[in-house]
């Protein structure tokens, strides 16, 4: 399996944003929680003298433990929520990586550009041969997106921490130079039909999600050969992407 490009990043996305409980059992970390939650709420039954509360009280802190929303933790969700993040779109997300929209399950993956207008005819003969043996190997759908989008220049500011007229003067040059620039992001989506999938709900996620793992790696090996780096879009990320680009 190819290693995934770690240099190839926009955005810093928790690895377990989205995680949903392993099918058949309950994570040690949800019931530390679901402990902890409890602990609170009787902690302020008995501070208000209303122990009856314990009522409301142990659902509740079930719920929060243990309920995922839209395949995201209940802080998390809640977080979104108040910042009005959460999409409108019908979407579930499952283990962080994969998207259901109602027809079909999905991963993204981002991709590196290639040079190719600087490489030499044999390397681009070499390259389109290796492009066109990796679509052979893949006996699955697979869509390519690209997306233009304005260059955030505004890391390169934040470099920049002296406040003096030298390091000002840095800033304007840095603005003056990439404003109006804009970047080119390659992705490829990689998914399965929700008609292919059988069984519970929760069951049809975890089937889906290892047939989409199965094909990723498929897909890694060609794009491995091809000298391209990738990387899967996770959590909030896959989502934001979802609702701009595709």
């Amino acid at each position: 399996m190819a290693v995934e490009d770690e240099n190839l990043k926009y955005a810093a996305v928790p690895e377990n944003l989205g995680r949903k409980i392993a099918f058949g059992t309950i994570k040690i970390e949800d019931i530390l929680k679901f402990v902890m939650y409890l602990g609170v709420f009787s902690g302020l039954s008995m501070l208000v003298h209303a122990m009856y509360l314990l009522i409301f009280f142990l659902p509740l802190s079930a719920i929060m433990a243990f309920k995922k929303f839209d395949g995201l933790e209940f802080w998390q969700y809640l977080k979104l929520r108040m910042k009005n993040e959460i999409p409108s779109l019908p979407l579930s997300l499952y283990f962080g990586e994969v998207l259901f929209n109602g027809k079909y399950y999905f991963s993204v993956l981002e991709v590196n550009g290639i040079s190719y207008a600087f490489m030499s005819d044999e390397d681009r003969i070499g390259l389109l041969l290796k492009y066109e043996s990796m679509l052979n190997s893949c006996d699955f759908p697979l869509q390519f997106v690209v997306h233009t989008e304005r260059l955030n220049y505004q890391p390169f500011l934040d470099t920049v921490v002296n406040d003096t007229p030298t390091a000002n003067d840095y800033k304007d040059l840095i603005r003056e130079a990439c404003e109006g620039l804009y970047i080119q992001r390659y992705f490829i989506v990689v998914g399965v039909n929700a008609f292919e999938i059988t069984g519970k709900k929760e069951v049809r996620a975890k089937i889906a999600w290892d047939k989409i793992r199965e094909r990723i790696d498929i897909l890694s090996v060609g794009l491995t050969n091809m000298g391209i780096g990738y990387r899967v879009l996770k959590g909030q990320e896959l989502i934001n992407i979802y609702k701009e680009v595709m």
